[in-house]
């Protein structure tokens, strides 16, 4: 495993230290952020505060006045008038224009208020009296369509509405079944107080309903609703204040909320207006990271003249040195240390030069050793089954399938004769173990049949000998015990679909299968061929295999849920080599 170099972790020290020093620099610069959007939410809290607390005080004495013409005000027998007597009769008269001056003195005592009206439900009559005359015209048709229909319910509050292009909060009460009596405030005059404060560009105050939708009585922008209706699910920062993004943009919305509405008194205001007048603030955010940059680059130019350079020079000399280049020298430097380490290090490539390293080529000839024994090994096993075969085919006295037997016999014995040489192609090996199932078909007849599967384009590839017959033999040898079965055997050799570079060769047949404990033990690779002699030759095709190709080479076992064992070997598809000899 490589370590980290010395390069790397010099510079990474200084960038961390750098990194601490900019993450101190800008946690300042956000702490002052911090006390500034805290100062800016405090003072304009006081601001809404103070017009909230002069709003909530005129709309409660509005609700007094209501609450008064009830029970003592000295318009209550007015009022009462209004609901005895008919519209055209002198008292009905009298009661109304007494009821209109009354309320339209009131309008200069509760300045909040627009409208005052009474409606009597026996002459279907709404009287008022407003401030505004653009009102005359859509003041009835506004009691009438929405004030009147809240009359009777319980929940007693100032509610809002909107007429035309115009928001209202209105209030009712009944002083009898027939008479109802309310006040109307437009929500323009109610925040006009607030028209001469500045919010920003883009700043501005507005009345929230309970779902944070505003109910301004001029038209708010896009982008002012998008921040309203969000504030709730964004930072909190207390004393009512929210901050939130918008396209990029940070607001702070800061609210009081009104006690006799349930309406809640807001503020926008876009931060970067908060920072115009801050410009040290806007420009750290700019020169700090591009200072602790600048420093980064001097100091690693520095780094890279001072100590990468005779470093890089010291690693590309031994690089060259593992290459087998051992006339490389290194140039003398003007730093003592790296002198030194120059100076010994191009003695100790001097002294390697006279030694002679042939570890490597040992141990590939150990290993070859190794090969060449194990395969010599399997050669014993095959003769054997075929002095077995001779005999059973002589008992039978069949001359015809004798002399059939012997044209297979004589090319598996050439096969076998050839089996010092390290590769064949799959051609040949398939060829060689046609004759084999052949003679086990004289031996057998009627008794077995097989089917041979190969993609024609790994016909030529090369392949360690004697690498799939030991799979055929065991299937053959085992599958044809089972009494009163036709034996079946399928080869199948094709590219492998989860790796293109490999083949997969599979052995499959219907005979019983693997023993449990035994495909237990093939399964988990704690099988030794030393455990069962009768299966030295799949041990040694193992074995062999697996030093031709390490851990590319690989072997599954399985027994079909049809019945009958399949083993698969994938290995790596190497080209023929132009050199090998595979024919006689």
């Amino acid at each position: 495993m490589q370590g980290v170099s010395l390069i790397f972790k010099v510079l990474l020290g200084f960038v961390v230290i750098t990194a601490a020093l900019i993450l101190f620099l800008y946690y300042n610069n956000a702490y002052g952020m911090k006390i500034l959007r805290e100062e800016v939410s405090k003072t304009n809290y006081t601001l809404l505060q103070s017009h909230g607390l002069q709003m909530d005080s005129g709309l409660q004495e509005a609700t007094y006045y209501l609450l008064r013409l009830i029970t003592s005000d000295t318009s209550y027998p007015d009022l009462i008038t209004l609901s005895l007597f008919p519209m055209d009769s002198s008292n009905y008269f009298f009661a109304k224009q007494r009821t209109m001056r009354s309320f339209t003195n009131n309008l200069d005592v509760f300045r909040e208020v627009d409208i005052f009206f009474v409606y009597s439900k026996t002459t279907d009559d709404v009287i008022f009296a407003t401030r505004d005359q653009h009102l005359l015209t859509e003041s009835d048709q506004m009691i009438r369509t929405e004030m009147l229909q809240t009359a009777d319910d319980p929940n007693k509050s100032w509610r809002s509405t909107k007429q035309g292009d115009h928001r209202y909060l209105y209030r009712t009460e009944k002083i009898s079944p027939e008479i109802i009596v309310g006040a109307v405030v437009n929500v323009g005059t109610f925040l006009s107080p607030l028209g001469d404060v500045r919010f920003g560009d883009k700043g501005m105050a507005m009345l929230l309903d309970a779902n944070r939708e505003p109910i301004n009585d001029s038209a708010i922008p896009a982008e002012q609703m998008a921040v309203a209706r969000g504030a709730k699910g964004s930072e909190p920062l207390g004393d009512g204040t929210y901050r939130m993004s918008y396209e990029g943009v940070p607001y702070l919305l800061i609210g009081y909320p009104l006690k006799e509405t349930g309406l809640e008194l807001a503020a926008i205001l876009p931060e970067q207006d908060l920072l115009r007048r801050l410009t040290f603030f806007q420009r750290m955010i700019y020169m700090i990271p591009i200072a602790g940059t600048l420093v980064l680059i001097l100091y690693f130019l520095f780094l890279k003249k001072v100590l990468q350079k005779p470093l890089q020079d010291l690693m590309n000399g031994m690089r060259s040195i593992m290459r087998g280049n051992l006339e490389f020298r290194i140039a003398a430097g003007n730093v003592r240390e790296f002198v030194f380490l120059t100076d010994t290090f191009n003695k100790m490539v001097t002294q390697i030069r006279y030694l002679k390293m042939d570890v490597y080529e040992e141990q590939l000839k150990k290993k070859e050793a190794e090969y060449k024994h194990l395969q010599a090994q399997i050669n014993p096993h095959f003769y054997l089954n075929s002095l077995n075969l001779i005999y059973s085919l002589s008992e039978l006295e069949e001359n015809a399938l004798v002399q059939k037997m012997t044209e297979h016999l004589a090319a598996y014995f050439r096969f076998i004769m050839r089996g010092s040489r390290e590769y064949v192609t799959i051609e040949e090996e398939t060829a060689h173990i046609r004759d084999y199932l052949e003679i086990q078909k004289l031996r057998f007849p009627s008794k077995m049949f097989y089917t041979c599967e190969i993609s024609d384009k790994l016909l030529e590839i090369p392949l360690p000998p004697l690498s799939i017959q030991p799979f055929v033999e065991n299937a053959v040898v085992h599958g044809m015990k089972k009494p009163g079965h036709v034996f079946r055997l399928d080869i199948q050799i094709k590219q492998s679909d989860s790796n293109l570079a490999c083949m997969d060769i599979r052995v499959a047949d219907n005979g019983p299968g693997f023993p449990p404990d035994l495909l237990r033990a093939l399964q988990e690779g704690s099988y030794a061929g030393n455990s069962a002699v009768k299966h030295l030759g799949i041990w040694n095709v193992q074995e062999r295999l697996r030093l031709k190709y390490g851990q590319a080479a690989s072997f599954a076992f399985e027994n079909l849920t049809t019945g009958g064992a399949e083993v698969t070997l994938t290995v790596p598809i190497e080209q023929r080599r132009g050199d090998e000899d595979t024919h006689d």
